[in-house]
């Protein structure tokens, strides 16, 4: 087994794509801090600056402050989507040990970026800290340029990691087009400089109003503690400069530089991290490796890896989903583990949404009920799918190895009104991938929100803090959405092309148990967005529909699509097959192309 572990495989792949980010980030810092230095004054020596001591040195210095940021994004891998109990335990995530590194490392590279920047021009007023107005001899006083801009520089190293954390930025988001790297990078730089160039303007007006009301006593406190080891002249700071048009505008300038190198790193990470990659081509028994990467729910980020190879398997190699239909000496065969596999994967959606409606009954448990006795009285199979599309039936029997049992579903077909769990359970906590992430789970953090919590919910603003919101309970029911959708695509298209590709038979068998796992899911998820059962905040109530639905759109798109193209793959086969009532009710609307 150990020959074919998706993870040993894939381990050496990773590797080689963390060298390639650094490359490329070092690429892109150095461009970046050579056209950063360009002058109108300089003529044809703006080109000789590219080889200059100095543009290497700092070069050197900001990719390093960089990588280390890359290094630290690698460890905190991350493609599930992080779920909070309320909007202050968000706000207390950025406080989170990880966070914290991230943020220092994030005011490193703000620090170095802006003193390459500030230096340029080999003024002292910039980047020297101390001022000696009265000569060498006496005691100095706080240069207050150099003030506002390590206070720039600090502060927006915050703002950014904020940002970076709220907007999730250290999940990675898998693009629905995989293009090579030079491609997805091109196209995503009008969006990285305009990112950058927001951010940078958004801080800096905050910025000037904060340092214009609190900048006297950010001074006095520097001053103070400089003065424990220093002798330092106290001098009342003139907030004039906020007012300097060259300052302003190598502030503005100096903070674009940094979040700019901020975004390309993020940008380039994600991109490298995101590639397809065929992991199981590479081994001898490339079904055997790609199925214990679809199994690795403790290796969340090759897991997705495993989904995604699958999904390309099945919409675009022929010659993989024939070595798949083809491997049936085993038991249980290549098909029915993978299948298993991305039937688990939307069970779990499924269930997560079922017990959330179970957990938060909705208003509407009348009508559901009468729904329900509807479907029952009219379950009957015949009506669902009449003669009339009974034209060939799939062979009821297939020549099987000894010993190994056919599928259940052509056993005898149990009393239709007797309804049981389809597709209900619920997997352990050693397989279960699906459970949404507590960011309350740390004793320091939970004494602290038990602290804040005694001391603010007796005001409105206060308890709107301590609720969670709509799109942080939507967030715990898809938080593995792409993983999801990537196997419910390729469940039909394996379902589909097995039509003309699996000369055996094997897949055709499971034809009605993939149809029952996807209907079973599109129905629930209908009943969720009908009447979703999500606390909302009645002053928040404008656009609360699309905030929260969307990842249910999303699933039911593929779920109707997937369901479509089996049905029309099979039409004239599906009538030889057995449902119970509420699918085969559902089903027929689909034959019919109603939905």
């Amino acid at each position: 087994m150990a020959v074919n572990s998706y993870y040993e495989r894939c381990s050496p792949i990773l590797q080689r794509r963390l060298y390639s980010t650094v490359f490329l980030i070092v690429a892109y810092v150095y461009t970046l801090l050579y056209l950063w230095q360009a002058r109108f004054s300089d003529g044809l020596g703006f080109f000789w600056k590219f080889f200059s001591i100095r543009l290497i040195w700092w070069s050197a210095l900001v990719s390093f402050s960089l990588v280390t940021l890359v290094f630290a994004r690698k460890v905190l891998l991350q493609v599930k989507r992080d779920t909070d109990s309320s909007l202050l335990s968000s706000f207390l995530r950025i406080f989170q040990k990880r966070f914290l590194i991230i943020g220092a490392l994030h005011s490193l590279s703000a620090f170095l970026i802006s003193s390459y920047y500030f230096g340029l021009k080999r003024n002292e007023k910039y980047y020297e800290l101390f001022k000696y107005p009265e000569g060498k001899y006496e005691p100095p006083r706080i240069n207050e340029l150099y003030l506002v801009v390590f206070l720039h520089s600090c502060g927006l190293a915050l703002y950014y990691t904020s940002i970076f954390v709220l907007q999730e930025k250290s999940q990675l988001r898998f693009p629905i087009i995989q293009q090579s790297r030079f491609f997805a990078l091109k196209g995503r730089l009008p969006t990285i400089l305009y990112t950058s160039v927001r951010i940078s303007l958004v801080y800096l007006r905050g910025f000037f109003v904060l340092y214009l009301l609190f900048g006297h006593t950010i001074q006095n406190c520097i001053t103070f503690v400089l003065g424990i080891f220093v002798t330092v002249t106290p001098y009342p700071i003139s907030r004039g400069i906020l007012f300097d048009f060259g300052l302003i505008t190598r502030v503005i300038l100096s903070g674009t530089l940094i979040t700019l190198c901020w975004e390309i790193q993020n940008h380039i990470f994600e991109i490298c991290f995101t590639e397809h990659v065929n992991v199981s081509d590479m081994n001898v028994n490339p079904n055997a490796c790609l199925i214990s990467g679809l199994q690795l729910n403790s290796k969340p980020y090759m897991q997705h890896l495993a989904y995604l190879e699958l999904w390309r398997i099945a919409k675009f190699s022929p010659t993989r989903r024939s070595l798949i239909f083809r491997d049936i000496e085993k038991n249980p065969t290549s098909w029915q583990q993978i299948s298993s596999e991305c039937i688990k994967a939307v069970d779990g959606l499924t269930s997560s949404i079922k017990q959330h409606m179970n957990k938060h009954k909705p208003d509407t448990s009348k009508p559901a009920a009468s729904h329900k006795a509807n479907i029952q009285q009219n379950s009957f199979l015949n009506d669902a799918f009449p003669q009339k599309h009974k034209i060939a039936n799939l062979p009821s029997a297939i020549p099987a190895n000894p010993g190994r049992s056919l599928p259940s579903i052509f056993a005898k077909p149990a009393d239709p009104l007797v309804q049981k769990p389809e597709h209900s359970r619920i997997l352990g906590p050693s397989d279960n991938i699906y459970q949404p992430v507590n960011a309350t789970t740390q004793n320091w953090e939970g004494k602290i929100l038990s602290l804040i919590t005694t001391l603010i919910k007796r005001w409105k603003w206060g308890q709107a803090l301590l609720v969670q919101t709509e799109e942080e309970q939507a967030k715990a029911l898809f938080d593995s959405i792409q993983l999801q959708i990537w196997a419910i695509q390729a469940l039909s298209r394996f379902t589909a092309t097995s039509l003309t590709e699996d000369l055996y038979g094997t897949v055709q068998r499971d034809i009605p148990r993939i149809l029952e796992c996807l209907l079973a899911c599109l129905i629930t998820i209908e009943t969720f967005i009908q009447a979703p059962p999500i606390h909302s905040n009645p002053g928040k109530a404008r656009d609360t529909h699309q905030r929260l639905q969307r990842q249910s759109f999303a699933v039911v798109n593929a779920l109707q699509t997937s369901i479509y193209e089996i049905t029309t793959t099979f039409y004239e086969n599906l009538s030889g097959y057995k449902f119970p009532p509420k699918y085969a009710l559902r089903l027929q609307s689909f034959m019919d192309f109603k939905e």
